[in-house]
């Protein structure tokens, strides 16, 4: 693609205005209608069932007319090169007006309310649910005029959720109903327009940032943070993050009170229309894991293995309900072949290039086009959903990520999930999703009909992966870093990681159990703590977070290299970085105390 090419034998590209997960956007010059428009290009553009998703966002995006939502016109182009062809509206979308303000004042963010309520209201009005309403969809040009934008999402499905937990939708802006499985409604975009007015204005999402499973845990928690600098705009805030979706206001009500704000006149706060009992909720049946899209335009069809699997050697089996079995025991290079990837290059298999729960075939190791396929075994978010009787294994799409990368997410029959991801480096030339697709393919092939496969060799006896990672923080160390967090953790797969938070703290702490290159003084500040040594590594300007990598043990590997199994304590939050990197040092403390003793 280049200046000046023409596309369908209309638009000319002028220039490129934007990239992203979602693909590319050019601005470009009408020749029929003589007009500019932007062209949405999505990074693999070609086939039918590309074009055919983009017809749906353009179907969806045809039945909202409103002067605060940006038109999407056709879809250019064929099977071989599909571009979505939208009004062209210069503006930068709010998102990036917060990275470099820090934070927009009340007035400003309540005339942006009031008109990105104002075209909620037509698309509910239109039966659309946009369903991924967030900084990066909300445009604001220099006049001070707002727009949504993206319809990716809403032309997938009603239900945002599917029944292998794939949330449609940005983690830290998503409702509470939909953090727990629930489809998304006309409220649920209400609450994340909610959200991303709170960001706009505080400086941060209600629920902070950090991984997107602690996220979406604290949005099902109701541990937000309260308002601090949104003033009169906070009574307007709270109605529309009230957690039951049925107490919120709707978008007209929404967009009523936004414009009494933008007149200066009081709000009272707000009451909701009919009292209701706190919903109790109910996953779907397969409700359990989460995958963040994080821009519009990704493509998931679920296919189920109900018609039945062939097996490597070509013969048809019944569907198929393998289950997790013990998480430290599972073996995940059991579910890689070397040998079926070896058409993208030379391969090496490496069980010790990530965490205890991952596996990972490089190919053309070591050099400057190396390609990185890993697959791991995560645990369902949330462990109290049971799987249905008849549940069977589901694999979705493949899906590309913000780093360049494609997924492909297998969840068996118990929840459990199993994660392929591939990702080129340097200049490898492969299609990360051809990779991915192929093998997570190869990966249900290899499943076995019951449990997945053990380790052929455990985990020795000293190793880190046959410690509980939570036990390594005790109460005292914990209450003394981060005043108000809840001492019990949110526990992720094996009890290798494990996260604490609380509605009245102001940081967060995680403690990860894995293993990496061998640490040396470019990796932080060494210091010693209970024998063990620690590095300590502060964020870089603007971060948030520090980290305490506290080393457990060198290892060499059985490919011969030489690995460290570390405790990584990682700490969070809108505090100074000495405050943060204390925290971090007590946690770190702790950890090394009660670390078991590594024979010499």
């Amino acid at each position: 693609m280049r200046s000046g090419q023409l596309i369908a034998g209309r638009y000319r590209l002028v220039e490129l205005i934007g990239a992203g997960g979602s693909g590319l956007v050019w601005l470009a010059d009408d020749v029929v209608e003589n007009r500019q428009v932007a062209l949405k290009r999505p990074h693999s553009a070609e086939g039918a069932a590309v074009r055919a998703e983009l017809e749906r966002e353009a179907a969806v995006a045809a039945r909202v007319r409103h002067p605060n939502a940006i038109r999407v016109f056709e879809v250019a182009g064929d099977g071989h090169d599909s571009w979505l062809v939208m009004e062209y509206f210069p503006a930068r979308n709010l998102g990036v007006l917060m990275r470099e303000r820090g934070h927009l004042e009340p007035d400003e963010v309540a005339r942006i309310g009031a008109q990105v309520a104002a075209a909620l209201a037509a698309i509910h009005g239109a039966d659309v649910v946009h369903r991924d309403v967030t900084p990066n969809n909300i445009l604001v040009g220099e006049d001070g005029t707002a727009k949504v934008t993206d319809y990716g999402i809403s032309a997938h499905r009603a239900q945002t959720m599917t029944s292998s937990g794939k949330i449609s939708g940005t983690a830290v802006y998503v409702s509470p109903e939909v953090a727990n499985g629930s489809g998304a409604k006309a409220s649920s975009d209400v609450f994340s327009l909610g959200a991303s007015l709170f960001a706009a204005v505080e400086g941060e999402p209600p629920f902070g940032f950090g991984d997107p499973d602690m996220i979406l845990a604290r949005i099902r928690a109701g541990n937000r943070a309260p308002a601090r600098r949104a003033g009169a705009l906070g009574p307007v805030l709270e109605a529309l993050l009230q957690p039951d979706r049925d107490a919120r206001p709707t978008a007209v009500q929404a967009r009523a009170m936004f414009e009494q704000l933008v007149a200066g006149e009081p709000i009272e706060p707000w009451t909701p229309p009919v009292p209701r009992e706190p919903r109790r909720w109910r996953l779907f049946a397969g409700a359990a894991t989460v995958v963040v899209v994080l821009l519009g335009l990704v493509v998931w069809s679920p296919w189920q293995t109900s018609a039945g699997q062939e097996s490597a050697g070509g013969k048809k089996q019944g569907p198929l309900r393998t289950v997790l079995g013990d998480p430290r025991t599972a073996d995940p290079c059991a579910l890689l072949d070397p040998e079926s990837y070896e058409r993208f290059g030379p391969t090496v298999e490496d069980p010790a290039y990530g965490a205890f729960n991952r596996c990972d075939v490089l190919v053309n190791a070591g050099e400057d086009n190396e390609l990185d396929i890993d697959l791991e075994l995560l645990a369902r978010v949330d462990p109290n959903v049971k799987p249905a009787p008849d549940a069977k294994v589901e694999v979705e799409k493949a899906e590309v990520d913000d780093d360049g990368g494609c997924d492909v997410t297998i969840i068996l029959a118990d929840l459990n999930r199993v994660d392929v991801n591939a990702r080129p480096h340097g200049d490898h030339t492969a299609d990360p999703c051809q990779v991915a697709q192929a093998a997570g393919d190869r990966a249900v092939e290899l499943l076995p009909p019951k449990e997945l496969t053990r380790r052929s060799k455990p985990f020795d006896a000293a190793s880190l992966a046959r410690i509980d990672g939570c036990s390594l923080v005790d109460r005292d160390a914990l209450a003394k870093a981060i005043p108000g967090a809840d001492p019990e953790p949110s526990v992720a797969f094996g009890r290798w990681t494990c996260d604490w938070s609380g509605r009245a703290a102001t940081m967060s702490a995680s403690v990860i159990l894995t293993q990496n290159q061998t640490l040396t003084a470019a990796d932080g500040q060494l210091v010693e703590m209970a024998g063990h040594h620690v590095f300590i590594e502060p964020g870089e300007d603007g971060d948030e977070e520090c980290l305490a990598l506290v080393v457990h043990r060198p290892v060499h590997t059985d490919s011969g290299d030489d690995i460290d199994e570390i405790a990584m304590v990682d700490v969070q939050g809108e505090e100074p970085m000495n405050r943060l990197c204390a925290s971090a040092r007590t946690i770190a403390r702790s950890v090394a105390q009660h670390l078991p003793p590594v024979s010499p």
